[in-house]
This record gives C-alpha cells, sequence and structure tokens, in this order.
C-alpha cells in the first residue's frame, strides 16, 4: 500500500520503479508425486538414523570400557 500523505501526492522516480511488478515467470506444471514413494523415503531415513545412533553408542560404550581397562591395570 502507497502511503501517500508522507510524500504530498508526488511522483517521483523511485516511486513509480517501484509500482512497476516484476515480470512473472512461467510456472511449470504439476508432477504427480506418488505418496509411497515418499513414505518409503521417510522409512529408510529413520532406519539409518537408528543405525548411526547404534553405533555411536557402541562406539562410546567401546572406548569407555577400554579407558576404565587401562585405568584398572
Amino acid at each position: 500500500m502507497y502511503k501517500s500523505y508522507f510524500h504530498n501526492g508526488k511522483l517521483t522516480k523511485e516511486t513509480i520503479e517501484k509500482k512497476v511488478s516484476p515480470h512473472t515467470s512461467i510456472i511449470s506444471p504439476k508432477k504427480i508425486v506418488d505418496i509411497n514413494k515418499l513414505l518409503n523415503r521417510v522409512k529408510l531415513e529413520k532406519k539409518n538414523k537408528k543405525k548411526e545412533n547404534l553405533i555411536l553408542v557402541g562406539m562410546v560404550c567401546f572406548i569407555t570400557t577400554i579407558i576404565v581397562a587401562i585405568s584398572i591395570i
């Protein structure tokens, strides 16, 4: 919304340029999305995340065990 009460109704080069709308681009037609593919991708990502977390916890436990074993000896 143009606030003319600050500009006293005068049109300047800047206000004229602001009023020009940008060119719109052509929108490509909609693509068909298979919900089963999306759900399978989410399931695989969750499965991979669980594997990563399990490996991380295993490594931490292994390192902790080694440090405790070394400190006991």
